[in-house]
């Protein structure tokens, strides 16, 4: 038993060796400052043929990573370009294959499970002896095959026992034989997009047509839904009634009477060969991928948007939003385009929040949210009580856009509407002032500026002075425009500042 076992640990070794000494062994050299794993990873496979295969829902690869290699073997350069996610990886046949790894001390990668096998020293230790519990063989024909580019590739831990053995086993030896068990009874499952293509499909419900129980397997140039229609992909039109449901790519024109949902994961080289072009429909649009243009009646879901997307309610994109974006509340990741709404949400857009003075209100604080095209303005403020038990504040809405100056100067442009409250809770009584703001800002640090700049103001009010009968608040301080539009209504105008910091 034990000559066999150890020609058996001789041809494993050397096995796994030969695999790590071809990809792992390729040289490579790359910089990158402040990029997605994505591209890092697309870089990589363009320049070396490198094919790597992992799950967008497990991997993390939209995470910005930073590292410089100069002519090192791959799996030291995969070690220093993960070493600050949690990403870890390891060879499988031909391809790298990454993982989510939770766990992983940032810092201090933890590379493959062969590099670490390879690394290791093992101590002399007593001889011992051991006794393998036999596994069922594997034919040639059921050995998995690596899988081609850009499939899903899914690989599923099995609940096995530890190997049983006599006395203490080196723990060289006990790595490479569970690594082999392993080996042996991991299940690898490969999905490939779909390959058959029809003209045209027509169905009623999912796999309730033409294309009957192939309809998920099948890519159509035109497919016509009643009620729910589902395909494999879509290269041309598809028009449904009710739902319409595209489990990898749609390219083309999509259009349903309540909702699209187009959902394509991308793996391997991440070289995306197909998205949704074009989508409307009555209620929503999902895609999993890019999109060039979405229009629903209440909301929209995409990852980069090319021209935008239009819907009443809700618009998000997961990736980069390039065109226009309208909606009552619009959600992004980064921003080349301008998002319009009444709440806009960019991930890495303009966020601030400012606490600055003006001659209305003593002290006010605002936060500032959207793209330096167009952000959204909520504002609250108040007056420092004078003694006499009255008091005023003010709730306000506005809209800006920014124009980058220097590395440390911009200036706001902006427009805002200031709802006051005179010693009550809350003026039914229109009494609101127009504002229109230009500040220059100057950047005192990384992460605080100093701004200040004119404003004008028109206040528009009916609010009596229940003593004197006249129309005036204690908040305009002079004036230049005094006028009685009617018998209720009175405009005053003057010109102010605003003064504060901005975070």
């Amino acid at each position: 038993m034990r000559p066999i076992f150890a020609i058996y640990i001789l041809l494993f070794t050397t096995t796994n060796l030969l695999a790590q000494g071809g990809i792992l062994s390729k040289r490579v050299a790359f910089e990158y400052t402040n990029i997605r794993l994505k591209e890092a990873l697309a870089d990589l496979t363009e320049r070396y043929q490198i094919p790597f295969s992992y799950s967008t829902e497990q991997v993390n690869v939209r995470q910005r990573i930073t590292a410089k290699v100069v002519d090192a073997p791959l799996s030291t350069a995969l070690d220093k370009l993960f070493e600050n996610v949690n990403v870890g990886y390891m060879l499988v046949g031909n391809h790298i294959v990454l993982k989510n790894d939770p766990g992983k001390a940032i810092g201090r990668s933890k590379g493959s499970k062969q590099g670490n096998i390879k690394k290791r020293t093992p101590e002399p230790q007593p001889e011992q002896t051991v006794v393998l519990v036999k596994q069922e063989e594997t034919t040639t024909e059921q050995q998995p095959q690596p899988p081609p580019q850009d499939s899903v590739l899914a690989l599923q831990m099995p609940n096995v026992q530890p190997i049983r053995h006599d006395g203490d086993m080196h723990p060289f030896d006990e790595t490479l034989l569970n690594f082999e068990k392993w080996r042996y009874q991991s299940d690898t499952w490969i999905r490939r997009p779909p390959n058959e293509k029809r003209i045209a499909q027509v169905s009623v419900l999912p796999f309730i047509g033409t294309n009957t129980r192939q309809s998920d397997d099948v890519t159509n140039n035109v497919s016509l839904n009643l009620l729910w229609g589902l395909n494999g992909g879509v290269d041309g039109m598809e028009v449904g009634v009710g739902l319409n449901m595209i489990r990898t790519d749609m390219k083309g024109f999509q259009v349903a009477g309540l909702g699209n949902k187009v959902g394509r994961n991308m793996t391997g080289t991440q070289r995306s060969r197909g998205s949704s072009k074009w989508q409307a429909a009555g209620a929503f649009n999902l895609s999993r991928g890019n999109t060039k243009f979405q229009v629903s009646g209440v909301f929209n879901s995409a990852n980069d948007v090319e021209i935008g997307q239009f819907s009443i309610l809700f618009n998000r994109s997961r990736g980069e939003m390039k065109g226009l974006q309208i909606g009552l509340i619009n959600i992004s990741d980064t921003v080349s385009g301008v998002p319009i709404g009444l709440i806009n949400i960019v991930k890495r857009g303009y966020n601030k929040f400012e606490i600055y003075g003006s001659e209305i209100l003593h002290g006010n604080f605002q936060l500032k949210l959207g793209a330096n095209a167009f952000y959204n303005i909520f504002h609250v403020g108040a007056r420092v009580p004078p003694g006499d038990g009255s008091y005023q504040w003010g709730l306000g809405y506005g809209i800006g856009t920014v124009t980058t100056l220097s590395p440390k100067s911009t200036l706001n442009w902006e427009l805002m509407a200031i709802h006051i409250s005179e010693n009550e809770t809350w003026t039914n009584t229109l009494n609101s002032i127009g504002q229109f703001r230009w500040l220059w800002n100057h950047q005192l640090g990384k992460s605080i500026g100093f701004f200040i700049g004119p404003t004008a103001n028109v206040m528009i009010s009916q609010l009596r002075n229940s003593e004197t009968g006249e129309i005036r608040s204690p908040v305009v301080p002079y004036t230049l425009l005094d006028e009685d539009l009617n018998g209720k209504t009175n405009l005053k105008a003057w010109v102010g500042v605003n003064a504060g910091f901005r975070f």
